[in-house]
């Protein structure tokens, strides 16, 4: 069936063409955006990759299933980020709506509020990690803070860390 609010006819995917929707929807491209928007914290990041992803699905006339598929990749993803974090990050992602649940959705905005409801704790657990705890990142914003008129460089800011400048701008980002 299609997640749309209209009359339809379903019928039983038989066995001999279900295969034909197995593919993996996230791509290594989508894989490597989804770790990035996540790893930044951004909520509405987060969010404007998910509507991109379900319009990419909509585009091709999913079915229910491709969704469900999806999903499944996208809490799979998840996971797999979580076992990076660290304990006190990844904590946050208690009490997350279970993929089950998708089971019954009907249209695109239940996916969009599971997705929000999905990735809002883990979002606000690395947001509020990288925000309190990380001393790079504050030793950089509070420098910059204090010498405003001074001519500031990423080179200078490495050698002030003792790293390299490719490190930091990297871990900057």
């Amino acid at each position: 069936r299609r997640l749309i609010d209209e009359t339809q006819w379903i019928r039983q995917d038989s066995p001999a063409d279900g295969g034909a929707r197995s593919e993996r929807y996230l791509k290594a491209m989508w894989e490597q955006e989804f770790q990035t928007r996540l790893m930044s914290g951004s909520e509405e990041g987060m969010q404007e990759w998910v509507r991109r992803s379900l319009d990419q699905l909509e585009k091709k006339q999913a079915v229910a299933s491709d969704y469900r598929q999806f999903a499944k990749d996208v809490a799979g993803e998840l996971d797999k980020a979580l076992r990076q974090l660290p304990a006190a990050a990844s904590a946050d992602a208690g009490g997350r709506p279970p993929l089950e649940e998708t089971r019954r959705f009907y249209c695109r905005a239940q996916y969009e509020r599971w997705f929000a409801d999905l990735l809002h704790p883990v979002l606000q657990g690395i947001r509020r990690k990288t925000e309190e705890h990380d001393p790079i990142t504050s030793f950089v914003t509070e420098y910059m803070c204090t010498h405003l008129d001074e001519d500031i460089n990423l080179d200078m800011m490495a050698d002030k860390l003792n790293i390299t400048s490719g490190y930091l701008s990297t871990y900057f980002k």
